[in-house]
């Protein structure tokens, strides 16, 4: 995930909470290691987690909270394998920030095929 930030971190979005019911603590902590590097102004990080950890699920929530928040307009999300890129547009569709609101009824998610 390599977000495109303009600002810093604007006050509504530091003050919501970064919780979500399924998210556990490394993955909280690995969001706001994120969202700290971006109120930093780096443009570039590199987040490495084991083979079946939930990293695309893990990065959901900071995407969702950067766009909202104004921060990243767009982010971009790189895989290597198609099965992956199948399984990330799968985790953006079925994420859902907020009770009966999906990530990809807010935010269009394109894929290589999409255009």
């Amino acid at each position: 995930m390599i977000p495109c930030p303009q600002r810093e971190l604007p006050e509504k979005d530091r003050s919501t909470p970064n919780t979500h019911p399924l998210l556990i603590s490394y993955p909280i902590q690995a969001n706001h290691v994120v969202e700290t590097a971006i109120a930093e102004r780096k443009q570039k990080m590199l987040v490495a987690m084991a083979t079946g950890t939930g990293k695309t699920f893990t990065m959901v929530n900071p995407v969702y909270r950067l766009m909202k928040s104004g921060v990243a307009k767009r982010v971009l999300f790189w895989v290597n394998r198609r099965a992956l890129a199948v399984q990330a547009i799968r985790a953006f569709a079925s994420f859902e920030p907020e009770p009966g609101l999906k990530f990809d009824k807010i935010y269009e998610v394109y894929n290589q095929k999409s255009h």
